[in-house]
């Protein structure tokens, strides 16, 4: 008796995905909760109208060494939905992906403070457009849309 293919195999495990599983809206591989992992709560936040999961290979680098969550990724998915009214959805979804994966932000160097450089978050922000790295181009409309991301990681 020849051993099929499940038809929706998770991309963690390998095993059928017949229930408690998330599609990842990107890749529109199925995972089992217990392999992301999530627990029933978030698996019903994720159920939320709206909100698109990533599971881990969408959402973390893809360079082995180390393996970090894709901020660079998530500041591009925001800044496509920017102008868009799937803003807020965008929002809620990353903010629900940093929970799932309990990314941590990095920590804020002593030498942080209002007008000096933080190099990682330059880093990240060089790969976009100059109106990022200068606020005085910076339309209203984002510069709400940053202080409004900002101040959901804090809150973490």
């Amino acid at each position: 008796m020849s051993r099929q293919r499940p038809q929706y195999p998770c991309a963690s495990c390998g095993k059928a995905c017949n229930k408690d599983a998330i599609e990842c809206s990107a890749c529109q591989l199925w995972v089992h909760r217990e392999c992301v992992p999530m627990d029933k709560n978030m698996m019903r936040e994720w159920d939320a109208p709206g909100l698109d999961f990533l599971c881990r290979a969408c959402s973390f680098t893809s360079d082995p060494d180390p393996v970090t969550y894709d901020f660079a990724a998530a500041c591009k998915r925001l800044q496509d939905a920017a102008n868009s009214p799937s803003l807020q959805y965008v929002l809620s979804a990353e903010h629900l992906l940093l929970r799932t994966y309990e990314v941590k932000l990095p920590p804020i160097v002593a030498s942080s403070y209002p007008g000096s450089t933080d190099p990682q978050a330059r880093e990240i922000l060089q790969k976009f457009q100059p109106v990022i790295l200068n606020p005085s181009l910076c339309p209203r409309r984002w510069k709400l849309l940053i202080s409004s991301f900002v101040k959901r990681l804090l809150r973490n």
